[in-house]
């Protein structure tokens, strides 16, 4: 029986055990396609947004046999509520195909998908009528690749209600796939990290954090499903509706066009004009393996060089969450300290280098370092 197969005739929870994901648009560069398809026992694609069906058949037929998901992101779109937890025909979702739960069943062959994301809407701090009901549709799809998703805003990991949260997802009868909304990256904040960390213990090998960025890393070396890492900015952190993405860079000009980076060795992404900053115009050139060979402040918002990009990101941290992903699930909390121990040498290099002191990791990293120690 072929890989594919095999996939076909198992739950979503053993399709995506031990695997991070790209999420990706409509927009799917070849050389991105390409290098997924190299790692194809770690990854694969998650086509994201209202075109994510027809991305998914497309890959399909031109023989991209890695992982294919399809998640519609109506939690973009609609917020959910007690009554109408998912989104359904009727709702006047342009581009989406019209569906119903049950539905769902004969439409992910067709759509050539593994997985597929239940549309449901983002759910309200607090609102716990409907985060039942999201889990409740959830629950009742009859398809095995199907996922819950649950996109909630971050107050949902803070002590006051992640109890509640807690309590729903252990009710899931299938693979969560948690999508966390705020501004920046909301795992800077110590308590929402710690939020996740109880939710992953909760629910065991059940949580796959979806479009997030080297986090992902921390959930599948702490019992975590899978996850998958957005290949743009707004796939890696989503912010609530209707609200403009915060910066980092106060300063800089909302009109600019941004670019972020990844730099190996410290594994993080960075914005454009920050690298230009460390480094003026003597930036270190691409070294990862068959990759671009270009400095990395070379980058610019031309269409092609976007496409360069995104293969050099997605190739960049593949190669970090292929070697977590080799170790066996009890030895990946060591991998981690391991690993955080090289990106600190990284730093040290980078700061000599530069002589730039103030360079440091995100907040995030140095939450995730101490919620280890």
């Amino acid at each position: 029986m072929s890989a594919i197969g095999e996939r076909l005739r198992a739950p979503a929870a053993a399709i995506l055990a031990d695997h991070i994901l790209a999420a990706a648009s409509s927009c799917i560069p070849p050389g991105l396609v390409n290098v997924v398809q190299a790692h194809a026992a770690v990854s694969g694609v998650i086509c994201t947004g209202p075109q994510a069906a027809s991305t998914c058949r497309h890959l399909s037929l031109a023989g991209f046999t890695a992982l294919r998901a399809v998640d519609f992101a109506a939690y973009e779109r609609f917020q959910a509520s007690a009554s109408t937890p998912v989104l359904g025909p009727g709702h006047g979702q342009r581009g989406m195909v019209p569906w119903s739960l049950s539905d769902l069943v004969g439409n992910v062959a067709n759509w050539g998908a593994d997985v597929v994301f239940v549309p449901s809407g983002r759910v309200r701090a607090g609102d716990s009528s409907a985060l039942a009901a999201v889990i409740d549709a959830g629950n009742e799809a009859e398809a095995p690749e199907a996922v819950t998703t649950l996109a909630v805003y971050q107050d949902w990991l803070t002590r006051t209600y992640r109890q509640r949260l807690q309590h729903q997802m252990k009710r899931s009868i299938r693979p969560v796939g948690l999508v966390v909304i705020g501004q920046l990256d909301p795992f800077e904040d110590q308590e929402i990290a710690e939020g996740l960390l109880e939710v992953l213990d909760a629910c065991q090998g059940q949580v796959f954090q979806h479009r997030t960025d080297m986090t992902a890393l921390e959930v599948l070396g702490r019992a975590g499903l899978g996850a998958s890492i957005g290949v743009t900015a707004s796939l890696r952190h989503t912010v609530p509706p209707g609200r403009r993405p915060q910066t980092r860079r106060r300063k800089q000009p909302p009109q600019q066009p941004r670019l972020h980076i990844f730099v190996p060795g410290i594994s993080e992404f960075r914005e454009l004009g920050e690298l230009e900053s460390w480094f003026g115009d003597n930036a270190p050139q691409c070294t990862l393996p068959g990759c671009c060979g270009r400095r990395i402040t070379s980058f610019t918002r031309d269409s092609a060089d976007v496409d360069v990009l995104a293969v050099h990101n997605v190739r960049g941290w593949l190669g970090v969450a292929s070697e977590l992903a080799a170790h066996p699930a009890h030895d990946r909390r060591d991998w981690l300290r391991a690993h955080r121990l090289q990106v600190d040498t990284a730093y040290d290099e980078l700061r000599a280098r530069t002589g730039v002191r103030a360079i440091k990791p995100y907040g995030s990293a140095r939450v995730w370092r101490a919620l280890d120690s």
